[in-house]
């Protein structure tokens, strides 16, 4: 709505009716610029990771538009979509559903299913089933909004390769990964033609295409997918990025599952030296990244290591779940018999009688486990009263 149709208005006869007019157009023009603002401003919440402040904002416009248009009305699916796209990020899935579904009720009515509005509506309704496991519900909306961008765009457009890597995906969880590769390399090669070659779609489809080649054993084309994907985070993003420690990372499991110690250790240290740069204690990548240094140092037989590797991720894990809580059970035993086997008896006690009364606070005096560790802790005394007698 512009000024310039206002103003036409004012040549109508009855100055009080054009007036009236004038104001109502007025008042429906400043309506479209605060949700427009809305949007705007909810896109960079989102942007920011605040998500609540987003939610509130997308929320008013979504009444704002059913009050002043209808629930029937274009404005009001694109309202829908822009608050389920929110939700569909944040795992509120069952939230998203509805609104999906009364966008893509709109857009079928007044567009037609032929329509890009409506394909595009597929698209995020068939994700947000594929986020659920309904897999079944999932890949027709997939098949569909593939056949529309197709035919009103072209085989080599974006939003087809969009839609190729959602088919990837769905065919990853189906662990069909034949079909999944061939869907994520026809994405890259339409990405690979397309203008700013290397926006994070195409990233993030290496990444997908890498784990599709080493569900198969395909450990070469994975490592060439995860390395071009290393380059272009480096060259986007910085080498202290936490996308470029997230590859590293996945490069670290790929060449510790072939067991290629000495690589692997490169990139799980280059994962660690970005992610403790952030100091983050919530950081769940950092503790899971001492886990599997130290497993590797055990596959080597490096002891030392091992022990302080361990013991990094049995500290990281007390400081972020607690002392008490049950998962620490697992690092505490663990620690218990590196230290016994090491020959380091008084720390293996210490380790046994923190799993110990972890494991009694949560499952019983009586329980299977309780007993096993109270056998292990008798067993260790033992053989450090015969260390003692050995040493008088």
């Amino acid at each position: 709505m512009s000024i310039s149709t206002i103003c036409i208005i004012s040549h109508f006869k009855n100055f009080h009716w054009a007036a009236f007019l004038a104001l109502l157009l007025l008042m429906t023009l400043a309506a479209d610029c605060l949700a427009e603002s809305n949007t705007d401003r909810a896109k960079q919440y989102m942007a920011g990771g605040n998500y609540a402040e987003a939610e509130a904002l997308l929320l008013q416009e979504l009444e704002a538009r059913e009050k002043s248009l209808g629930k029937d009305h274009l404005a009001y699916a694109e309202a829908c979509i822009d608050l389920a796209t929110l939700f569909l990020e944040i795992g509120e899935y069952y939230d998203a559903e509805p609104l999906f579904q009364k966008a893509l009720e709109i857009r079928k009515k007044i567009l037609g299913e032929n329509s890009r509005e409506y394909a595009e509506t597929c698209y995020g309704l068939a994700e947000l089933y594929c986020n659920l496991g309904q897999y079944d519900q999932s890949e027709p909306l997939l098949l569909e909004a593939l056949a529309i961008r197709e035919k009103l765009l072209g085989g080599d457009h974006v939003d087809v390769a969009e839609t190729c890597n959602g088919l990837g995906v769905l065919k990853d969880a189906l662990e069909d990964y034949a079909q999944a590769e061939k869907f994520y390399q026809r994405a890259l090669a339409i990405y690979d033609k397309a203008e700013g070659k290397d926006y994070p779609e195409k990233v993030r489809t290496y990444r997908n295409l890498a784990m599709a080649c080493w569900s198969q054993d395909k450990y070469t084309e994975a490592e060439a997918m995860l390395m071009r994907e290393l380059d272009i985070g480096k060259a986007a993003l910085g080498e202290d990025h936490v996308y470029v420690s997230s590859t590293c990372r996945t490069l670290g499991l790929l060449y510790k599952h072939q067991k290629q110690y000495e690589r692997a250790e490169v990139f799980f240290m280059k994962t660690l030296e970005i992610r403790e740069k952030l100091n983050d204690k919530n950081d769940h990548v950092r503790g899971e990244t001492y886990g599997h240094l130290s497993e590797l140092y055990e596959a080597q037989g490096d002891m030392a290591k091992t022990i302080v590797f361990k013991r990094k991720e049995s500290d990281f894990y007390a400081n972020y779940l607690g002392e008490d809580h049950f998962y620490m059970d697992i690092p505490y035993r663990k620690l218990a018999s590196l230290y016994e086997a090491a020959g380091q008896y008084s720390e293996a006690e210490s380790f046994y009688i923190k799993a110990l009364s972890i494991v009694h606070k949560w499952s019983g005096a009586e329980d299977s486990e309780t007993l096993h560790i109270e056998n292990k802790l008798a067993a260790l005394r033992k053989e450090m009263e015969k260390d003692r007698g050995s040493q008088k």
